[in-house]
């Protein structure tokens, strides 16, 4: 299994120390990976929540692939699943593992949907803090490390479920919204949507220093800058690429605020489509913005480090890292895909 230094990992975690304004819950992801003895993330019990649960039962799955970053497979597969179903990918963020970040709202919208649900997660060899190592340039290059293992998931679902490969989609939160991104970069072909969720530029950062400045306050560069960092990343490639939904917390203290519009300008320049909104609205106070149909943004007012479910809607529970502020991320999201 490959490995990663510890400092790589703990560079994460020293960045979302330095949010400011950030709350005694985000700040937990920040003081948890360096408890003596983390257990490996496959046995966290799950984060404590206030809305009962926090966690969600998933089955893994093995033997997917040569797995060269070394990742586990969890699933969920929802009863009387229809004949060529979609799939989400879902990649969860620092401190959590598969099963808490598909109790935010993920594993219930694909009971509702008839979706199959893949939760890949990371391991305490490859990171103690249990982040997905976005910040890598191994990790953000085609065909290796863990955007590879995630793409031999991706294959296994599809075989075991006859997925709809034109209905494939990949989401994340923090670390894991990142590396939803990569994903999106690497494998165009591969992933009809992706949704970051308190997430970070495609290939913003290049080195261990680089993800200060990229997780906050975020990086400025102009949609043409960051529409080639994600051309470059398959040469020569000519179709399409996913849609994209971003969403963020206006009181974010762990990722600046400002990615959500550098990530809106990395995509829409990809799309080449213009910055300017098709359409705005507001919805249950959140500013949701639209970029050609291909590109949507959701402002979540006073919002931390979080992911917004709707726990009376049975749209997940609240917990650590999930609040209940009206809105379900994870249904829109769906919407947004045509789920």
């Amino acid at each position: 299994m490959r490995a990663i230094a510890l400092t790589s990992a703990l560079v994460l975690v020293a960045c979302a120390a330095t949010g400011e304004g950030a709350s005694s819950e985000s700040n937990l992801e920040t003081a948890l990976p360096t408890l003596p003895g983390l257990p490996d993330a496959g046995s966290l019990p799950g984060l404590p929540g206030t809305g009962g649960g926090g966690t969600a039962q998933l089955d893994e799955v093995t033997g997917f692939g040569s797995n060269p970053g070394g990742l586990r497979m969890f699933e969920h597969v929802p009863s009387d699943l229809p004949g060529s179903p979609a799939l989400l990918v879902v990649l969860h963020g620092c401190s959590q593992n598969g099963s808490t970040i598909a109790s935010s709202g993920f594993n219930d919208i694909a009971d509702a949907r008839k979706i199959v649900a893949v939760y890949p997660q990371q391991t305490n060899g490859n990171n103690p803090a249990s982040c997905f190592n976005w910040f890598n340039v191994e990790d953000q290059t085609r065909g290796q490390g863990e955007n590879q293992s995630i793409k031999q998931m991706v294959d296994k679902a599809i075989a075991l479920h006859h997925v709809d490969p034109a209905r494939v989609y990949v989401a994340g939160f923090s670390a894991g919204a990142a590396q939803a991104l990569v994903m999106a970069a690497t494998f165009p072909e591969v992933f009809a949507g992706s949704a970051s969720l308190a997430g970070i530029p495609y290939a913003c950062a290049k080195t261990q220093m680089d993800t200060f400045s990229c997780q906050n306050p975020g990086k400025d560069a102009t949609p043409d800058q960051w529409a080639a960092l994600v051309n470059n990343a398959v040469p020569g490639y000519t179709g399409s690429y996913p849609k994209i939904s971003v969403w963020q917390g206006t009181k974010d203290g762990v990722v600046g605020p400002k990615n959500r519009g550098e990530i809106v300008d990395q995509w829409t320049g990809v799309h080449g489509v213009s910055v300017e909104p098709t359409e705005t609205e507001t919805v249950a106070g959140a500013t949701h913005t639209v970029y050609g149909g291909v590109v949507e943004s959701w402002s979540i007012p006073n919002m931390d480090h979080d992911v917004p479910v709707v726990p009376s809607a049975k749209c997940g529970s609240t917990s650590t890292y999930a609040v209940d502020k009206g809105i379900c991320a994870a249904g829109k999201i769906a919407d947004f895909f045509g789920l």
